[in-house]
Order: structure tokens, then C-alpha cells, then sequence
């Protein structure tokens, strides 16, 4: 899952709360303001639909001037809640996370080519990582990356979103399957902003 990293904006307290509202504000505003949907409402009206950033209040300003004021220690903590409980802007899924995440820093997935389109980079994000197995999490095995069968190479599949299905190696189809359930059953909870499709 990926999100917003708010937590860079901690360096504008520094100067004041104004700046650092400022920063908060624009990282969000670069995933908002932008159609979700266009719908034509008899023959000649169309009606769309945007995602709005609701600013930050005179009453949140007034509290971050206080906070800084105390130099309060957990203040990175606010931030941290901020990244973590937003509305992602992408989920996906992954046999071989390191293989994916490195075709996200390199902009061949639509995902990151939509947040370069919207002035952001893979590098304003959080990635949000739930591993199935902990030794998921700590796997590095050669032998998955750009692992491909012979019948693979010659018959790659584009999935809706343009770019190419996730290899699955020989044995893992129902970690496979598994991981595709979760996937669907959060995007549908958490309404993704980038997400093309839904399976």
C-alpha cells in the first residue's frame, strides 16, 4: 500500500506553523483536485466529480503553533498517523516485492507514472508493506528476480491497468491467489486513488 510521506514535512516546523501547513497542504493537493468520474446527465450536460482537499482549520494552525511553541518530542508521531491511516493512493500486490518496487522507482507501472503526471514521485511516498509469511518479509531470493518460464517470455499478459502480470513461479499459485483476494477485498475498503481496476 502506498501513501503520502508526511512525515518530510517535520523540517518546514522550523520555521513556523504556517510553513508547515503549507507543506502539508501541498503534498495532499498533488493527489487531489483532479476527476474521479465523468457522467453525461441527459443530452447536453455532463456532470463531474472531484476529489477535494479539505484545508487544514484556523483551530489546527492555532494547535501546531502551541505544539511547536513546546517543542513537543512526539511531534514526528502526529505525522507518522497522518501516513499511515490515509486514503492510500495505491494498493497492489507482490510475489516479488523487490522486483515490483524497483519497476515503481523506475516508472514502467502506471501508478508511478500517474503520480509523475500529478507533479509527485515514488520518492514523496510510504510504502506500506503486510507481508503473508515473516519470512516473506525477509526473503531474498535470487532466483525470483526476473524469473520468467520459456512459455512466459513468449507470451506476455497485460493485465487492464497496461503493464504485465506478475510473474508467478512454479508452486507459488496459491500464495498467488491468496494475495490477489486481499488485494481486491482492500481496494474495495479503502478506495485507492490510482487504482485502475479492482482484480
Amino acid at each position: 500500500m502506498w501513501t503520502l510521506q508526511l512525515g518530510r514535512t517535520l523540517e518546514s516546523a522550523e520555521s513556523s506553523a504556517s510553513m508547515m501547513l503549507d507543506a502539508i497542504s501541498a503534498q495532499l493537493s498533488k493527489v487531489s483536485n483532479q476527476y474521479r468520474d465523468v457522467a453525461r446527465v441527459g443530452r447536453y450536460r455532463e456532470v463531474h466529480l472531484y476529489d477535494r482537499f479539505a484545508k487544514l482549520s484556523g483551530s489546527t494552525h492555532k494547535r501546531l503553533d502551541e505544539i511547536l511553541e513546546e517543542n513537543h518530542p512526539e511531534m514526528s508521531w502526529a505525522l507518522m498517523c497522518a501516513t499511515l491511516f490515509q486514503r492510500p493512493l495505491y494498493v497492489g500486490k507482490a510475489i516479488n516485492f523487490r522486483s515490483r518496487l524497483r519497476n515503481h522507482f523506475d516508472y514502467k507501472t502506471a501508478f508511478s507514472q500517474k503520480l509523475r503526471d500529478h507533479g509527485a514521485s515514488v520518492l514523496d511516498c510510504a510504502v506500506i508493506l503486510c507481508p503473508l509469511t515473516r519470512e516473506g518479509m525477509y526473503e531474498d531470493d535470487d532466483s525470483l528476480d526476473d524469473a520468467e518460464s520459456p512459455v512466459h517470455q513468449n507470451d506476455k499478459v497485460e493485465n487492464e491497468d497496461n503493464t504485465e502480470e506478475e510473474y508467478v513461479p512454479p508452486g507459488r499459485e496459491s500464495q498467488d491467489r491468496l494475495i490477489r483476494l486481499a488485494e481486491s477485498v482492500v481496494i474495495r475498503a479503502c478506495h485507492p486513488v490510482f487504482n485502475d481496476r479492482m482484480d
